[in-house]
């Protein structure tokens, strides 16, 4: 366990000195963190409740700046959870990217 907050406390602290760029984090990260000028955070699983999303998406846009947070749903369901989640929290997701069906036309051979 002390190895892991020491690697853990390493990464913070490269982050916010500009060493770092990204951070690959867990869900407890997301929790109590502040991480300053952080501009993104990309869920890429859908959080577990409306209220882990708000963690997750409140570690960007804080004291007024802006910041983007980015889901990607790998599923309807995941889908549906999310816009449960935009109708209790009170916003709307903006959708900029759809994956789904032939992204190419299919050819006969």
């Amino acid at each position: 366990a002390t190895t892991h907050r020491l690697s853990r406390h390493q990464a913070l602290t490269r982050l916010a000195d500009g060493r770092l760029q990204v951070l690959v984090a867990t869900e407890m990260l997301a929790r109590g963190v502040d991480i300053k000028g952080a501009t993104h955070v990309l869920n890429a699983s859908t959080p577990p409740d409306a209220g882990s999303y708000l963690h997750r998406a409140g570690r960007v846009g804080r004291m007024g700046a802006v910041g983007t947070v980015i889901s990607l749903p790998a599923t309807a369901a995941e889908e549906r959870q999310l816009a449960k989640y935009s109708a209790r929290l009170g916003f709307e997701f903006e959708a900029r990217l759809d994956l789904r069906g032939p992204h190419m036309p299919s050819q006969s051979r």
